[in-house]
């Protein structure tokens, strides 16, 4: 039997109607999946929030499903309509690729805290102002990376930031005639503000006027909901729940100069554990003595999205209150 392959042959094959169609059937469903995939919107950076757990972390096997969830006890519960996606990057568990996945992600203005711990990173040394070798800890090394990223939470003289809490009341300025008093909500700001987002980003959850209508009501309840849980967490501090951390980085320039600077960069979230038993269930970290501990853990807010989206850097408040009305010891 002759098997060879000729061009008599193939075109014999091709001609064959049920080849043409299913060739036209395999062309279209490519065309239309190009097609999807090109015109489909993508969220923006405010609609996202993610969580990352820094190396020399260890989080529970509880710890992704609580973040994301939005039911219970789940840490996303709190956050406001425009969120949509809630993430976790485990830098903790992702070895020698961790760095590399911290910068491709923090490139693309994806995150927006982390949790990390001040225990010594082991096997690293660095130098300060005065060229003395020190071992930096977990939470010095996440600054030093995302410095640039990383929000300031109070006036910290000489670090080249806007405080965070100042920033936040600056925002919540704008809508409330005094933040204290949420009866004195400027509605007519707040729906002008939301009507030239919508505008301005092309918001195509909202082409009818009805669905407009409807979403001012939903960025009402995001504005209140930033307020209440502004007040709520500066309330936290000032029972001692939760605290400002004050660190001190070191940073390197290009002409080998290294330069210090001492801000409040993070929030420790159990400076006592027996006011917050919770978190242990949640995330920990290895102490000097090898016991696994949630003392003292930091959450350090990052503030990468830019001023066009800058609104939605304040959803962070909504996460360290779910964390305290989560993780706090309730009572009898």
């Amino acid at each position: 039997m002759d098997a060879r392959i000729t061009k008599k042959r193939i075109g014999q094959m091709l001609s064959y109607d049920w080849i043409k169609i299913l060739a036209c059937i395999v062309a279209g469903i490519f065309l239309w999946s190009l097609i999807f995939t090109t015109a489909a919107s993508r969220l923006n950076p405010a609609q996202t929030f993610t969580v990352y757990a820094y190396c020399g972390t260890s989080p529970t096997s509880k710890f992704s499903s609580r973040v994301t969830s939005k039911s219970g006890t789940g840490l996303a519960k709190g956050f406001s309509y425009d969120v949509i996606e809630t993430n976790v990057l485990d830098l903790a568990s992702a070895g020698e690729n961790a760095y590399t996945l911290l910068e491709a992600r923090t490139s693309v203005q994806e995150g927006n805290v982390a949790f990390v711990s001040k225990a010594k990173k082991t096997g690293a040394t660095y130098k300060d102002e005065e060229g003395s070798e020190y071992t930096p800890t977990y939470l010095q090394d996440l600054l030093m990376r995302l410095y640039s990223g990383v929000a300031v939470l109070e006036e910290s003289e000489g670090t080249g930031k806007e405080a965070f809490f100042a920033k936040t009341e600056a925002y919540l300025s704008r809508y409330y005639e005094n933040i204290a008093d949420g009866d004195t909500l400027r509605a007519e700001t707040v729906e002008s503000d939301f009507r030239a987002r919508v505008k301005s980003q092309k918001d195509k959850r909202y082409k009818k006027e009805a669905q407009i209508e409807q979403g001012v009501k939903d960025e009402t309840a995001r504005i209140e909901s930033y307020r209440d849980n502004y007040l709520a967490v500066k309330g936290y501090l000032e029972e001692g729940i939760i605290a400002l951390e004050q660190t001190t980085v070191y940073l390197t320039y290009g002409n080998n100069q290294t330069k210090g600077y001492t801000g409040y960069f993070s929030i420790n979230l159990c400076p006592d554990e027996q006011q917050m038993p919770g978190l242990k269930d949640l995330i920990s970290y290895q102490d000097s003595d090898g016991n696994y501990t949630a003392k003292d853990m930091q959450l350090v807010l990052l503030d990468l999205i830019g001023e066009k989206y800058e609104y939605g850097i304040y959803e962070s408040y909504a996460f360290i209150r779910r964390i305290v009305e989560t993780c706090r010891k309730q009572e009898a």
